[in-house]
C-alpha cells in the first residue's frame, strides 16, 4: 500500500491540514494521525507523502515561504541598478508575504522556538532558497558597488554579513 501513488489533490489537501493544525496546536502536538483525520486521507498517504513531522515541516516552509517568488524578481532583474531591484524586491515580498502572514508568523515561530525538527526542516527547505537570494544580492552588491551602498546607506537596510548564507 505504502507504493502507490496518491491522488494528486492529496499532498495540498495534507499541508492546509497541516497549516490549521500547526496554528492552533504548534509543531510539537501536531499528530500525522491529525493531520490525516484534518486532511480526510489515509495514514499511509500521510507518511508516503511526508515520513514524518520533519519532512512535513519542511513541505509546509517551501510552500509558504516567500523566496521562491524574492528570488524570481532578483533573477528578473539581476542587470537592474539596485535602486530600480530593492522596491521591485520589498514589492514582491509584501504581495506573497501579506496574504499569509499568520501563517508565515506560526512556521517561524516553531523555528525560533528551536526544536530539533523545526531546525532540521528549516535547515533543509531554507537554506537553499535564502542562499540563492543573499547569492543574487551579492553579485548585484558587487555588480554595482556604488549604487548598492547608497541605496542600502538611504534604506537603513544591511546587506553584507549575510555572505555565509550564499551558494
Amino acid at each position: 500500500a505504502l507504493d502507490m501513488a496518491p491522488d494528486p489533490g492529496t499532498g495540498p489537501r495534507i499541508l492546509a491540514a497541516a497549516i490549521e493544525l500547526l496554528e492552533r496546536d504548534g509543531l510539537a502536538r501536531l499528530s500525522m494521525d491529525d493531520v490525516a483525520d484534518r486532511a480526510g486521507v489515509s495514514r499511509a498517504s500521510v507518511y508516503r507523502l511526508y515520513p514524518g513531522r520533519s519532512a512535513l515541516f519542511a513541505a509546509l516552509l517551501a510552500a509558504e515561504s516567500p523566496f521562491a517568488e524574492v528570488s524570481a524578481t532578483l533573477h528578473r532583474l539581476h542587470d537592474r541598478p539596485p535602486d530600480e531591484v530593492l522596491p521591485q524586491v520589498l514589492r514582491s515580498l509584501d504581495r506573497v508575504a501579506a496574504p499569509r502572514i499568520g501563517v508565515l508568523r506560526a512556521l517561524m515561530l516553531e523555528v525560533s522556538v528551536g526544536t530539533p525538527e523545526a531546525v532540521e526542516a528549516a535547515e533543509a527547505a531554507l537554506r537553499p532558497m535564502f542562499g540563492e537570494v543573499v547569492s543574487t544580492i551579492l553579485r548585484l552588491t558587487a555588480a554595482h558597488a556604488d549604487r548598492w551602498r547608497s541605496v542600502t546607506r538611504s534604506h537603513d537596510i544591511p546587506v553584507y554579513g549575510f555572505e555565509r548564507y550564499a551558494d
